[in-house]
C-alpha cells in the first residue's frame, strides 16, 4: 500500500510540473528545458534518451515493454562494457520479436541483468517506460524503446532532474515483479 500511495504522490508533482515550472523553447526543434525538467516530442525522444544513456557512469534501471531500437540497445551495450551497471526490466510478451530477442542476446553477452515480467491477468502489460540514471535523474513518457517510435510515431519523454524522485522511480523498478 505504501508504494501505491508514493506512485499516487508522484504522479501528482509529476502532473503539477507543467504548471508550476512552464516549458520553455529551447535550441532543439522538439526539445524544450525549463529548470530541472527537459521535454522531448516524436523523434527527439530517443535522442534525449541516447544522451542520457551515454553519460551515465554509475547505473541505469531500465524498464520497458520493448526494445527493437538498435540505437538504443548499441548504446545501453556499450554503456555495461564501459562499466555501468546495467539492470533491464521488460514485458515478456514481448520477447517473441526478432528485434526484443536480439536485444536480449547482446545484453546477456554484455553482462546485462534482464528480467522478465510476466503478468497473468489476460490483457494485462508491463507497460513502464522508464530509465533511472545514476540514481539522479529519470527518463518517462510515452516513448517506446523502439524504431517505429522514433521515426513514426508520435511520442513524448520527460527528464527529471531529482535525485527525490529518482529515489521514487528507483523503488518503483525494484518493486516491478511478476503478478
Amino acid at each position: 500500500m505504501r508504494i501505491r500511495s508514493r506512485s499516487i504522490a508522484l504522479m501528482a508533482i509529476l502532473l503539477a510540473i507543467p504548471f508550476i515550472w512552464p516549458v520553455q523553447t529551447a535550441d532543439a526543434r522538439f526539445q524544450k528545458r525549463q529548470g530541472w525538467v527537459t521535454a522531448a516530442f516524436d523523434g527527439d525522444c530517443e535522442n534525449l534518451i541516447a544522451d542520457q544513456i551515454q553519460s551515465a557512469r554509475r547505473e541505469l534501471l531500465i524498464a520497458i515493454f520493448i526494445m527493437t531500437s538498435q540505437r538504443l540497445e548499441n548504446l545501453v551495450a556499450t554503456a555495461a562494457q564501459r562499466g555501468v551497471t546495467v539492470r533491464v526490466k521488460y514485458d515478456i510478451n514481448q520477447a517473441r520479436h526478432a528485434s526484443m530477442q536480439r536485444a536480449l542476446k547482446r545484453f546477456e553477452e554484455v553482462g546485462i541483468e534482464c528480467t522478465p515480467i510476466e503478468m497473468t491477468r489476460t490483457g494485462a502489460s508491463m507497460h513502464h517506460k522508464f530509465i533511472v540514471i545514476d540514481g539522479l535523474r529519470v527518463i518517462t513518457g510515452s516513448y517506446n524503446f523502439t524504431a517505429m517510435a522514433a521515426g513514426w510515431n508520435y511520442e513524448n519523454c520527460i527528464l527529471i532532474e531529482s535525485q527525490p524522485i529518482a529515489r521514487e522511480f528507483q523503488q518503483i523498478f525494484e518493486s516491478i515483479e511478476s503478478r
